[in-house]
């Protein structure tokens, strides 16, 4: 798109007529009245060819302008990022990201079921069994065989259409708020638009749009995921007929208060680890470079070619994004058993969801821990994917914007390159008039605007140049 506009100008430019000069004798005797050859004609007469030379001058300089300028909006034409493939952006992280929720929602499930504590019988028999199961083989191996069953996979799946209702209009609004948010806040900054510090910001701002969608989407999950109703309809019918609108949004605050921090470790964790890993890399490299071990391993991964490189960089985004979000979920499960037995209705402020929790537990501070097993194996997953994607991101948005680099360089040394061609039979043009007129000692000399054919002037548009002379 980008290159078929400046294609477009340029081509506009080019197949155009150029300057048109034309010398029309006309008969004094027929059209001019007779002049008298008085001094003080005379000296009319220079003056007006005095002022006309001064008015032929500019002419080279206007075409010149007038087509840099051409050039200029060209150049701001190819600048601007397409829209398509914001869209396309945002569309590939809101189905992404779906699909990772559909996968990791059996995980979701067993996570909410062990860190809510509210008085639904259907919960306490779960509880019950799954308590007996990691106790008594007899009983496990029962509980392991009607899970694998249908009945097991439905019940692993309950409130998957809430997820995913909520999750893609969530996920879109999440990523078309961090391409925004972004760039400005890199300007604010003074940094690059793809440097940690403005993804951090950028993503945080996202995460809080994104949590007025999420929010009540994980309100009427968690509550059939903990059997408190039957469905995801009934859920929010109920919910907003006993309290409003608002009961769709409990636990907003804690799942601000859990996300900020999660993705604070995340960041810096994925950015650390990785960088020690590269300084030990590049140490490695330095002193062990001579070694004949060495020199085999790099010969063997110069053999691999750039296929090698890129398994050996994907292995190490998944490793470091996984190590990663392991922290993230380590340092913020109690946060998210707060905000879990927010949203489930187990208590109505902060204070009273660890109250809940610690009781619970029968007390102990590791009650704040419940669902740690699950919720570190879907963090790590998740965390694992998204950085391998976003590692991936990078290197394809750099190559497509050297090659739209390029591709404006190449667009706008045509367009100047056309200003030259202009610039320059504009003056060839101002210069043979003007020597005629000093010649002949006499005429008129004029320059009109002739529109190209558009509807309204243009860049492209011509200077007439005409000079009209006496018959001899």
């Amino acid at each position: 798109m980008l290159a078929g506009a400046a294609a477009s100008e340029v081509q506009r430019h080019h197949h155009q007529p150029r300057f048109a000069v034309s010398l029309s004798a006309r008969s004094s005797a027929a059209q001019e009245p007779a002049v008298s050859t008085s001094r003080a004609g005379a000296a009319s007469e220079r003056h007006r060819s005095k002022r006309q030379q001064q008015q032929q001058e500019p002419a080279a300089a206007t075409a010149a302008t007038t087509i840099t300028t051409s050039a200029a909006r060209t150049l701001a034409a190819c600048s601007s990022a397409p829209a398509w493939l914001q869209a396309a952006t945002v569309a590939a992280g809101a189905a992404s990201r779906t699909l990772a929720q559909v996968a990791i929602h059996p995980l979701d499930t067993l996570k909410t079921r062990m860190q809510v504590s509210i008085p639904a019988p259907q919960l306490q028999v779960w509880r019950a069994v799954m308590s007996s199961a990691a106790s008594c083989a007899a009983t496990r191996r029962a509980a392991l065989l009607a899970w694998t069953g249908p009945a097991g996979a439905r019940d692993l799946f309950l409130g998957l259409s809430g997820a995913v209702a909520g999750t893609l209009p969530s996920a879109a609004l999440f990523f078309a708020t961090e391409a925004a948010a972004r760039p400005a806040l890199a300007g604010l900054m003074g940094c690059e638009a793809d440097a940690a510090p403005a993804r951090l910001l950028a993503s945080a701002a996202a995460a809080a749009a994104s949590a007025l969608i999420r929010v009540p989407a994980d309100v009427l999950k968690h509550r059939v995921q903990a059997y408190v109703y039957p469905s995801v309809t009934a859920a929010a019918r109920d919910i907003v007929a006993r309290r409003g609108v608002a009961g769709l949004y409990a636990g907003f605050g804690a799942t601000l208060l859990r996300d900020a921090p999660e993705l604070v470790i995340q960041f810096t964790a994925y950015t650390q680890i990785k960088a020690l890993l590269h300084k030990a890399s590049s140490q490695d490299n330095t002193h062990g470079a001579s070694s004949s071990h060495d020199a085999a391993q790099q010969e063997k991964q110069q053999a691999g070619g750039p296929a090698s490189s890129t398994a050996a960089a994907v292995a190490e985004h998944l490793a470091v994004g996984g190590a990663a979000g392991a922290a993230a979920a380590l340092a913020t499960t109690p946060l998210d058993v707060i905000k879990t037995q927010l949203q489930c209705g187990g208590a109505s402020s902060v204070g009273g969801a660890v109250a809940a929790a610690m009781r619970s537990g029968g007390g102990n501070p590791a009650a704040l821990f419940a669902g740690l097993g699950p919720r570190l194996l879907q963090t790590t997953l998740c965390s694992a994917l998204f950085f391998t994607c976003y590692e991936a991101s990078k290197v394809r948005l750099g190559q497509m914007a050297a090659a739209q680099q390029a591709q404006e360089a190449q667009q706008v040394q045509l367009v100047l390159r056309a200003a030259q061609l202009e610039a320059q039979e504009a003056a060839t043009a101002a210069a043979a008039a003007a020597a005629v007129s000093r010649q002949q000692g006499s005429g008129r000399f004029w320059r009109r605007r002739r529109n190209n054919g558009s509807s309204s002037g243009s860049a492209s548009d011509l200077w007439e140049t005409r000079a009209e002379l006496p018959a001899a």
